[in-house]
């Protein structure tokens, strides 16, 4: 027969101590569950900001619109991406590029350069894409599709043909009073000094946060042209090949193709809102024929001036003494050139003298000018050259003054992001 257990007595001390374990044990499970959801989150936090919420924090804004670390990192690559590519272009061909290769090469090794270029552009793409918007100018995906087929050599209406501009190029011959001055070796054409540095497409001036490479190639910080070259035409298979291709390889840097529809739609925009804002800029406009001596002091400039009111010929002063080398050698001439194009302190003396005055010292970025205006006509024809000067002239001071009104920041952390990659493989 089984033997029945006798129920044991519990006192009211034993319950309270098996109450008090029970609670102990409840509280530890909860501190260890506590613990893990802890562990657990930090971790997953950590992969959710490492992953995510790290590629939306912005590295610059404008006006409060930001530029994320994720848009940033992928144009910085794809920089990068096409650096190298050059690099290893210019290297089959030996020695005759090697100072292109040494170039680009220094930019690769100096990221925080390349990262400042690089926002810098980004900053002037969100700023116009501002205005756009405001314009009710907009760029449609067809039209970036469109441009990518070109830039691969697939035109599916047939390869286009350059436009020709109908633009008056200035002729004619100097008058008496110009041949009198100036001697019939030198041509009026324009030359590039002084005129005010233009703020193009591609802005390449360093930034004087970080130390610029030595003087050479800049990168271009734009859509390239066709990444492959093609002896034959284009059909559309055979495009859908290649940037199918093209695609993949970027794809290998983390490079998505949404960067590159990305700039060539800003690249696009850019062009519109350049074409809006310079389309009535007249072919025909007041010019003035000048050429100039410039040296780095005012006293120099007061020698030039006592050399040539004791009757030094300006050829040989400007020979013996300018430091514009680009036209010493030529007497400083200048050629005609129209209001926006010089910078404003030379412009304004040589569009208030009469021909064949002489300047007192005229200071402007580049030194002190002493200036002959050789001619000076109220409507003659812009060459194709100094238009498109004119122009980036227009475009660079409506960029310039567009930004001093925005609120646009930067934030350091973008050089803690800026890619490394990729580079140079091993040759």
């Amino acid at each position: 027969m089984a033997k029945t257990e006798t129920p044991k007595n519990v006192t009211k001390k034993h319950q309270a101590r098996l109450d008090r374990e029970k609670i102990q044990h409840r509280n530890i499970l909860i501190g260890v569950i506590a613990i893990v959801v802890l562990v657990v989150g930090v971790i997953g936090y950590g992969i959710l900001d490492s992953v995510y919420l790290k590629q939306i924090r912005p590295v610059a804004s404008v006006d409060g619109q930001k530029i994320t670390v994720r848009d940033f990192e992928g144009q910085v690559r794809y920089q990068r991406y096409q650096l190298v590519n050059q690099i290893l272009q210019f290297s089959q061909y030996g020695e005759y590029f090697a100072s292109y290769v040494e170039q680009y090469q220094s930019y690769l090794d100096n990221p925080e350069y390349l990262g400042q270029q690089v926002l810098d552009k980004m900053v002037d793409d969100l700023v116009i894409a501002q205005e756009a918007k405001a314009l009710g100018i907009t760029v449609s995906d067809a039209e970036v599709e469109a441009k990518l087929q070109e830039a691969f050599g697939y035109f599916p209406n047939g390869e286009a043909t350059p436009t020709l501009t109908a633009t008056a190029f200035a002729t004619g011959t100097p008058g008496p009073t110009q041949m009198a001055l100036v001697p019939p070796t030198n041509t009026p054409g324009p030359t590039n000094t002084p005129t005010e540095p233009a703020e193009t497409a591609t802005p390449t001036v360093a930034p004087t946060a970080t130390t610029a490479p030595t003087a050479g190639p800049t990168p271009t910080i734009s859509p390239t042209g066709t990444p492959y070259p093609t002896a034959t035409p284009v059909t559309l298979e055979g495009y859908q090949q290649l940037f199918s291709e093209f695609t993949t390889g970027l794809a290998e840097y983390d490079i998505p193709e949404s960067v590159l529809r990305d700039m060539y739609r800003a690249s696009l925009l850019q062009e519109k809102m350049f074409a809006h804002f310079t389309a009535d800029v007249p072919v025909i406009q007041e010019q003035v024929w000048a050429r100039h001596i410039l040296v780095a002091t005012e006293e120099e400039a007061n020698t030039v001036l006592e050399r040539l009111n004791n009757g030094v010929k300006w050829n040989i002063v400007a020979a013996e003494m300018s430091t514009d080398t680009s036209n010493s050698a030529n007497g400083g001439d200048l050629g005609w050139f129209p209001r926006n194009y010089m910078v404003k302190e030379f412009e304004d003396a040589a569009f208030a003298m009469q021909v064949g005055e002489i300047s007192q010292p005229v200071k402007t970025e580049f030194g002190y000018h002493i200036i002959q205006v050789v001619g000076h006509e109220q409507e003659r024809p812009l060459t194709v050259e100094v238009l498109d000067q004119v122009k980036q002239s227009i475009w660079s001071k409506w960029l310039e003054g567009v930004k001093a009104n925005k609120k646009i920041e930067t934030f350091d952390l973008w050089k803690e992001v800026t890619p490394t990659e990729p580079t140079v493989p091993a040759m």
